[in-house]
């Protein structure tokens, strides 16, 4: 999750304040382009580098664990491709809020290097649920899985588990993913219109 998360960090650092400090986000602003397709653009290409980074990372996991000789150890850690396909679709709307957050936060930075001293803290957000879990654990409850991190912590939990998800369960917890990085596109977008963007440090 946390791959996922900040997987493309550097990228949508210097998607934005990159560009600002190299002086080539002024010029690309100024051409016909909507500013929200610019934007999108940033945000999907650091989505799916993401992705790719994911996917291999997710592909290795299933060859690693698979030859790992482990009839000693009485434990099964082989994953099923079904289980890899549902880890991968629970933790997509992370992958989409990883990009659209950072690519916003970076359009506050007038430079990589101060980009890269705040976003960082990011990293925090994903493991927040996790040190919950360790302290209080409970038992999933439906509102859980509407709290992003939360949610997608409990589902991969009970994929690896082989516990079966009912469909409401999916709804919800894709719903209310999808529904936050709609809300922080649209903000990123509207941080794109400002003027100041184009002005490097």
């Amino acid at each position: 999750m946390l791959l996922a998360f900040i997987g493309g960090m550097q990228l949508a650092i210097d998607a934005t304040a990159g560009e600002r400090e190299r002086q080539s986000l002024e010029p690309l602003l100024a051409t016909p382009a909507p500013r929200g397709a610019l934007i999108s653009g940033k945000i999907l290409a650091t989505a799916v580098f993401t992705l790719a980074s994911l996917l291999v990372t997710l592909l290795a996991y299933r060859v690693t664990f698979a030859v790992i000789p482990v009839e000693s150890l009485d434990l099964s850690l082989d994953v099923s491709a079904r289980s890899l396909v549902k880890l991968f679709v629970v933790i997509l709307p992370i992958v989409l809020l990883g990009a659209t957050l950072l690519t916003a936060l970076a359009a506050f930075a007038r430079s990589h290097r101060e980009a890269q001293g705040y976003l960082p803290l990011l990293v925090f957000l994903p493991m927040v649920p996790t040190l919950f879990l360790m302290v209080a654990p409970v038992k999933t409850q439906l509102w859980m899985l509407a709290v992003p991190f939360l949610s997608q912590n409990q589902l991969i939990l009970r994929i690896l588990r082989g516990e079966a998800i009912e469909g409401q369960e999916w709804g919800v917890s894709l719903a209310a993913g999808f529904a936050l990085v709609a809300l922080i596109w649209f903000v990123a977008a509207r941080l794109y219109h400002r003027e100041q963007l184009a002005v490097s440090a």
